[in-house]
């Protein structure tokens, strides 16, 4: 008997170790399969048949957006975190999952507590728990990213159609077989079947040689080889395409897609092709014409290309033949026009007008010198009315303009002569009257020194008087002899007396307006054989330009406000020549303006200031002398006026002194 029970303890304490061992794997088993639910990247959720939440995984509670604790501790439904467009889809759902045996899928899109939305696919499946109710075990798969990339592929997909379909030039995809052989149509687009004469149906799934025979005579054949060898993109020149159905000028483009397929693009250049079928024939007919015109002809495009020019017209501009007149110039209008701008201004009367008739330009030739031509032009259009060409003829009109530019000095001068001799007249008038009352003064104040004694002190202020006096007769007689302008002959002159006599006529002014005047004369300078009325006149005009330009920039006075006059030798080796320089600080000269400053009747003075003749008959007067009149200016800081006279025509001063620098005095206001 106790051997019984000792027998069946021992088979107890086995079975007890038994179900301690169960205990322990089932226990085992069960911390893996949570450990599986709560970290699966899937989210898990146990629902019941009215869709409250029983259970839930952490990566559910993410995609709901709420802690698991408190999802699970208020037992929330699950219609709370659904988009109103979910709501109908969820209970049909839990409807067919109770009802069915198999698995159910559907989508639906959550809102998360900061109003995101997450778009998820639940695959659902009924079972039974623990406790033995039938529940809903669902997994939710977040598909939002996958979603949105499908929708972006059909959108690219809808453009890409979109492009291709609309294309302007000819589009066909071919696939290949693993060796090349085999070359199948796979798509072709409007444009395409427009220029092969070929509807889609005909086409798409056909041979390509069978469907378009017309390829394998342009070479397509080997350039669609050589790009499934080597991967890189080929093209086929300006050919032309013939087949049964269709002719038509084309260029080729050829490359792969990185899906293995060929892509040929079409791009029709028939419509090019013919414009320069018929410019070549209108060559032809006139050739004979274009090239022994005496007049340039030309043919130029838009954009500002020779598309042909005759020898004429390229003697004109400086070229030695047609062919590198063409070939060098890329840019008309900076290349050709002297102002680019009048290139634009031609081109939109041509374009309004569809001709233009005697339209004057300055051009450049091909060293540089400016030249004066007249254009004579039409717009050659295609069929469609668009601009082909220009053609027109030109004609070299620079002798012409010459004249008329010598005629227009001719006048200019003859005006201002007539003008100087009516104030000539009046001066004369005037000075005569002066003179009568000035010579009673000095004769008065002469009678008075004789009648006192050398130290009166009245002496000193008849004196003063008489010297004042002859002032004004050497200013009234320096007026007289530049305002008559009388003819004159050349005459041997000091440098220093030319200045003087026009200093004495402008030093009233200059100083009036606050202005100082600076000379510098140096010691050595020959005597001119000049006119020396015209060569005061030079300078009168000159003081008079520097006055303006101070007043404008110094309306008071100022420490800058000054006029400088300098009169030095300026030697070119062996030659020997005297320079008069006029300098001032005032606004200078514009960039713009320093190629017309010395054309007759410009001027950037107002009406009543300014004729625009001073400068051209200064420089006119300067080249009759044989010299130069050139300048250098900075805008907003200084003009420099450089008044060169040759000096082989001058003797020197009857006494020679060694040079000992110069004379230099300044005129204070």
């Amino acid at each position: 008997m106790i051997e019984d029970l000792r027998l069946h303890q021992i088979e107890l304490e086995v079975q007890n170790d038994e179900l301690r061992t169960a205990q322990r794997v089932i226990e085992t088993s069960r911390q893996k399969y949570f450990q599986l639910f709560d970290l699966a990247p899937v989210g898990y959720l146990r629902l019941d048949a009215e869709g409250a939440i029983l259970d839930l995984n952490l990566m559910a509670a993410e995609l709901l957006g709420r802690p698991r604790r408190l999802l699970l501790d208020i037992k929330t439904r699950m219609v709370g975190f659904l988009a109103t467009e979910s709501l109908d889809l969820l209970a049909t759902h839990l409807r067919q999952v109770f009802s069915m045996a198999e698995p159910q899928t559907c989508t639906l899109r959550l809102i998360r507590r900061d109003q995101s939305s997450v778009l998820v696919r639940a695959q659902s499946v009924r079972i039974v728990d623990d406790a033995g109710r039938i529940i809903c075990l669902s997994s939710l798969t977040d598909i939002t990213e996958l979603v949105s990339a499908q929708q972006a592929m059909r959108e690219s997909e809808r453009r890409f159609r979109e492009l291709f379909e609309h294309q302007g030039e000819g589009v066909i995809i071919i696939t290949a077989n693993a060796s090349g052989r085999t070359l199948t149509i796979h798509d072709v687009n409007p444009a395409a079947c427009r220029l092969t004469g070929r509807q889609k149906t005909d086409v798409i799934g056909q041979a390509l040689y069978a469907a378009l025979p017309g390829f394998r005579l342009i070479g397509l054949a080997e350039v669609l080889a050589r790009v499934l060898r080597s991967g890189m993109a080929q093209e086929i020149a300006e050919c032309l395409y013939q087949d049964n159905r269709a002719s038509h000028w084309a260029e080729y483009h050829v490359y792969p897609l990185p899906s293995g397929e060929l892509v040929v693009i079409i791009r029709d250049v028939s419509r090019r092709r013919q414009s320069v079928d018929a410019l070549r024939a209108s060559e032809e007919k006139y050739r004979n014409l274009f090239l022994n015109a005496v007049e340039g002809i030309f043919q130029s495009t838009p954009d500002g290309r020779y598309l042909n020019v005759n020898p004429a017209f390229a003697r004109m501009f400086g070229f030695d033949s047609p062919k590198r007149i063409i070939s060098e110039v890329r840019d008309i209008a900076d290349q050709i026009y002297a102002y680019p701008e009048e290139r634009a201004r031609f081109q939109r009367i041509l374009e309004s007008q569809g001709i233009v008739k005697g339209f004057e330009l300055q051009a450049k030739r091909r060293d540089g010198a400016l030249v004066w031509v007249s254009i004579n032009a039409k717009v050659i259009r295609d069929p469609d009315g668009v601009t082909a060409f220009y053609e027109g003829t030109v004609e070299d009109i620079s002798e012409r303009k010459r004249l008329e530019e010598e005629r227009i000095r001719i006048e200019a001068r003859l005006r201002q002569q007539q003008k100087l001799e009516s104030i000539g007249t009046l001066a004369g008038g005037v000075a005569h009257e002066i003179n009568n009352p000035i010579n009673g003064i000095l004769n008065y104040a002469q009678l008075v020194i004789d009648l006192l004694e050398p130290d009166h002190p009245a002496t000193a202020h008849a004196a003063e008087i008489i010297k004042e006096t002859e002032r004004v007769t050497l200013i009234v007689r320096n007026l007289l002899r530049f305002a008559r302008q009388e003819p004159q002959s050349h005459h041997w002159i000091e440098v220093r007396e030319i200045i003087e006599a026009t200093l004495s006529l402008v030093h009233t002014i200059i100083r009036h307006d606050q202005i100082i005047l600076q000379v510098d004369i140096a010691d050595d300078l020959p005597r001119l054989l000049c006119r020396s009325q015209q060569i005061q006149q030079v300078l009168m005009n000159l003081l008079t330009n520097a006055r303006d330009a101070l007043n404008e920039r110094y309306p008071d006075a100022h420490p800058d406000k000054v006029v400088r006059l300098i009169a030095e030798r300026a030697d070119r080796g062996e030659n020997h020549w005297i320079r008069l320089t006029i300098e001032d600080h005032g606004i200078g000269i514009a960039d713009p303006i320093k190629d017309r400053i010395f054309d007759p009747f410009f001027t950037t003075k107002p009406r009543d200031k300014g004729t625009g003749l001073g400068l051209s008959i200064s420089h006119g007067i300067v080249k009759d002398h044989h010299g130069t009149l050139r300048f250098e200016a900075d805008p907003g800081r200084y003009t420099r006026f450089h008044v060169e006279l040759p000096v082989e025509t001058a003797v020197a001063p009857g006494v020679a002194a060694p040079h000992a620098g110069s004379t230099l005095r300044e005129l204070s206001p």
